[in-house]
Formats: C-alpha cells, structure tokens, sequence
C-alpha cells in the first residue's frame, strides 16, 4: 500500500522535473538567439533577469544611483565594439600565423588623404596600435582611458612617439639647408642690433643660440658697450640640422 502511494508521487515528481528541465532549455536557446535585430526591452531585461548578478538587479532597483546611459557612454560602447570587431576581423583574414596583431590589423587599414594627422610622421602602423590600445584600455574620449593607454608600458608606439636607433634619418637637402643658413645669419643679425628684442615676453635667447649654431665673439667690455657680436658657427648648424639624429632628438608628445 506504502508503494503504491510514493510509486505515483515519484512519477509526478520526475515529470514535472522533466518538463521544467525542458523548459529551461527552450527558454535557453531563446536567449542565445537574442541579437541586436531582435532584441527589445521587454527580452533584455528578462535575460537580465537570468543572467545578471544579484547586485546589477539590486540597483536596477533602487531610485538613485542609477547608471546612466547618456550619449557619451553610449557612444564610447559603440566606438569600443567597433575596435573589437576591427581586431578580431583582422586576425580571422590573416593568413600568415607569425604575423602580431598589429601587423595584421596594419594590413587591413586605408588611410584617408584627406584626413588630418595627430602627427606629420603617423602612420598606419599607428593607427593599428591606437585601435589595439582602445581595446585593451577603452574609448579615448574619456580622460581616465587615454591616461591608461599614454602611460600603459606595454605599448610601443615606436618613432616618432619614441627614441628608437631604427627611426629614419632625414637628410636636409641643398636649398633646405641655405634656407637654414639663411635665417641663422638674419637670427645673428637680430642679436646684435636689436638689444630691445630681448625683453620681448617669450623670446627665448637660449633657444634661438642653439637652434640656429650661434656663437657669442667678444669680450666682456665689449658686451658692455652693446657691442656684443653673435655669429653663425657652421659646424654647430650643421648639428642643428640632423633632423634624425637620436643623440640629439627628443621623443614627440602623444
């Protein structure tokens, strides 16, 4: 009698167990069909209802301290999910495995002519470490994000952003260089007959000297009667005018 008691009561139990099971697999496969075509309020916050942590649905429901989702935010989502889907589309083309990340996104970017640059020398090369960066850290636009990527170690943004001993080496050419040689002898010319200019706020002595090989020819009597000659060192001109040289070449600002 026992049996034929608990025996129905157990069947009951294990169908009701098998249709809740089937249940939440139907309810499941529903859920991994949600894409941003079919998506809507009513089924996001169902899946949120699921899935989310206990704490995200706390504060769903408390009446301040709300996440706000204004334009900006929205639009640093945007622009991050763009970055991700650019890498992760760059490294499923690549054919070649040894290439980096960087290489194969470099490979998969145009660059607009039109466009203005951060910098004369950017290039590709560092358009694809930007995207990479933004990745990694998030949407530049917002200041705790590109503090990250300026200070994050691990990327190498290479010349011009860096001292590097591969970074090119640019030559002046022949009229570049009379150019210079030009100017550095109107810059002596204005050293030794316009005293006044040096009390101009901003003027900066010391640079003008040592960017256009400047040297002072005199003595002390001399520079007291105003007399105090400047003239164009050639060999310190010549210095000036390496462009490439890494002794003498700071690494530009990001």
């Amino acid at each position: 009698e026992l049996a034929n008691m608990i025996i129905p009561l157990l069947n009951k139990v294990e169908a009701t167990r098998t249709q809740a099971a089937e249940q939440e697999k139907q309810v499941r496969e529903k859920d991994l069909a949600i894409s941003p075509t079919n998506v809507g309020l009513e089924s996001l916050s169902q899946f949120l209802e699921r899935y989310a942590p206990m704490q995200l649905l706390f504060d769903r429901k408390r009446a301040s301290n709300k996440v706000s989702l204004g334009r900006r935010l929205l639009s640093a989502c945007f622009y991050v999910f763009c970055a991700t889907r650019l890498s992760t589309s760059a490294n499923a083309s690549s054919s070649d495995p040894d290439l980096s990340d960087k290489e194969n996104l470099e490979k998969i970017l145009i660059s607009d002519g039109r466009m203005a640059l951060p910098h004369p020398n950017w290039t590709r090369k560092h358009d694809a470490i930007l995207v990479l960066s933004i990745v990694l850290h998030g949407w530049l636009d917002i200041e705790k994000n590109l503090r990250k990527i300026v200070s994050d170690p691990s990327i190498k943004w290479g010349y011009p952003f860096e001292v590097s001993k591969n970074q090119p080496v640019q030559r002046m050419g022949r009229s570049e260089l009379q150019n210079l040689k030009s100017t550095a002898d109107r810059a002596a010319k204005v050293l030794n007959g316009h005293k006044e200019t040096f009390n101009v706020t901003g003027f900066n002595k010391n640079l003008v000297v040592e960017s256009f090989g400047l040297t002072h020819h005199g003595d002390d009597n001399q520079e007291e009667e105003g007399k105090e000659q400047w003239k164009v060192d050639q060999s310190l001109l010549h210095q000036a005018s390496k462009k490439g040289d890494t002794s003498s070449q700071e690494a530009a600002d990001l």
